[in-house]
């Protein structure tokens, strides 16, 4: 509910609430330190909650480095949009106002960079599993 101004309709709902359990699951882990003691039912049953066959390890570091990669391709105030909501953790009102933006003028743009990043991204895994 709390991101809910980060959802945009025409994404996959399921994906997005898989990631978001996926990341509240980790953020939990850690704060009780459970990383050397698996929950049970988190354990027997990773593979439909978090889709582990396709997020190994590998997986996981391939997707980072193209991420890295296709960030320095976007445009300096597209970085930076992506910066102040995913690091710096601004709500889109608290970007546009800092901006002297619209609200839409910010989802609009956060829309268009997060769906150049996700095309970026499977373009660079595309091609290195194809070479």
């Amino acid at each position: 509910f709390q991101k809910r101004e980060r959802y945009f309709p025409e994404s996959d709902f399921g994906a997005w609430l898989i990631a978001i359990c996926r990341n509240v699951w980790f953020k939990e882990r850690d704060k009780r330190k459970m990383r050397d003691r698996h929950h049970p039912f988190i354990q027997e049953h990773a593979a439909q909650i978090f889709n582990e066959q396709n997020y190994n390890d590998d997986k996981w570091e391939e997707e980072e480095a193209a991420l890295t990669q296709c960030m320095e391709k976007l445009a300096e105030v597209d970085q930076d949009l992506i910066s102040m909501h995913f690091q710096n953790e601004q709500k889109y009102q608290d970007i546009a106002d800092k901006l002297g933006k619209t609200l839409s003028w910010v989802k609009v743009r956060m829309h268009r960079c997060r769906k150049a990043l996700l095309d970026c991204v499977q373009r660079s895994v595309v091609g290195k599993g194809a070479g």
